[in-house]
């Protein structure tokens, strides 16, 4: 009887063990290595928490390998989204965000279109309107330096990716007072650059993508009280004939009767919306769209107007 006793109770231990092994390996991921493509580095942190210490700042392009996945998330203002892993870097372990962490082949796309960004937006800053259209203020006092850039946002489907850059050290986005300093860079599937707006006007973030179509967009608007305006720029890129058309929209109202004896004006009597929007082709020229044009306008988030 206690030999059965014995017997079952090792039984028991053995099964939990294997039950506890079998745990620690989902969470291991042996062998698997992935690339720091933040620009200004990444840092390896303490803890899996974005304000524990940092051990140290991994260069961009560093190799690094991936211990095991924690399931603690993050997701960052510019809409950037992952979660912690604990890696291995030269002698040091730690945690690292894997939202800036890029397998090899997605890191060789991603460092074509930076490399293409930075000769290409360095040849133009020259150009004091180029500059300016840009937000590169600091240029003239000769503070303006590449590594200003930051990384802005990555979308892809089966055949393309696309790659946005922002080139200010602000931490805001990069679409303002219905303007925008973003640059954008298509690939296709064999990494070939196919489209960048840096040979048009900025186009803003990505908002939707397909395998037809990239919708690009920002919005603006001002008011005082009495006078209130709303408008924006939306681009949709059309991939089997590589061009793009523009829609520029807008719309207010103004105040028709004010009240005054409340030490400020508030408008008592708002007159009817005023509502406009015009297309243009890669050139600028003004064009009538055809209803597809007009449906692809319609696809993924819409704008209120």
């Amino acid at each position: 009887m206690k030999l059965i006793k014995l017997i079952y109770f090792f039984t028991i231990i053995l099964f939990f063990e294997n039950c506890k092994t079998k745990s620690n390996q989902l969470d291991k991921i042996p062998n698997e290595t992935k690339f720091v493509f933040a620009i200004d580095g990444l840092r390896l942190r303490e803890s899996p928490d974005i304000k524990s210490k940092s051990l140290a700042t991994i260069p961009y392009s560093s190799e690094i390998e991936i211990i095991r996945k924690t399931g603690i998330g993050l997701k960052l203002e510019n809409n950037l989204s992952g979660d912690f892993v604990e890696t291995k870097w030269k002698n040091k372990t730690g945690f690292l965000f894997d939202g800036y962490l890029l397998d090899k082949k997605e890191f060789i796309s991603f460092d074509k279109a930076l490399i293409f960004v930075k000769n290409k937006f360095l040849s133009k800053i020259k150009d004091e309107n180029f500059a300016s259209n840009y937000r590169i203020t600091d240029y003239w006092s000769k503070d303006w330096k590449w590594s200003n850039v930051r990384f802005g946002q990555k979308k892809s489907n089966s055949k393309y990716k696309i790659y946005t850059f922002i080139p200010t050290k602000s931490e805001e986005g990069c679409s303002f007072y219905n303007d925008s300093n973003c640059i954008n860079v298509i690939l296709n599937d064999k990494d070939e650059i196919i489209f960048t707006d840096l040979d048009y006007e900025s186009m803003g973030m990505v908002n939707y993508n397909d395998e037809e179509i990239i919708k690009f967009g920002f919005l603006g608007g001002e008011g005082d009280g009495c006078n209130s305006f709303t408008g924006g720029s939306t681009f949709v890129y059309i991939f089997n004939s590589k061009t793009f058309v523009k829609n520029q929209w807008g719309g207010g109202q103004s105040c028709l009767s004010k009240d005054c004896s409340v030490g400020v004006e508030v408008c008592k009597n708002w007159g009817p919306t005023s509502k406009n929007e015009n297309f243009f082709d890669s050139q600028n020229n003004p064009i009538q769209p055809t209803s597809k044009i007009k449906e692809y306008f319609l696809r993924g988030i819409s704008e209120t107007r």
